[in-house]
C-alpha cells in the first residue's frame, strides 16, 4: 500500500509541473478528434506526437 501512495503523490505532483500544464490543451484536442479509447490503448505513440507538437 506504501507503494501505491508513493506512486499517487508522485503523479499528483507531476501535474502541476508547467511542462504538463502546457501540453493538456493537445490531449483535450488529441482525444476530441481521436477518441479516449484509442489515445489510451496507445498512449505511448500519442504522447510522443503530443509532445513533438510542444
Amino acid at each position: 500500500m506504501a507503494d501505491l501512495r508513493a506512486s499517487w503523490a508522485e503523479f499528483a505532483e507531476s501535474v502541476t509541473w508547467p511542462g504538463f500544464q502546457a501540453r493538456v490543451p493537445r490531449l483535450g484536442k488529441a482525444i476530441a478528434e481521436i477518441g479516449l479509447d484509442e489515445i489510451e490503448r496507445n498512449l505511448g505513440h500519442y504522447a510522443g506526437l503530443i509532445n513533438q507538437q510542444a
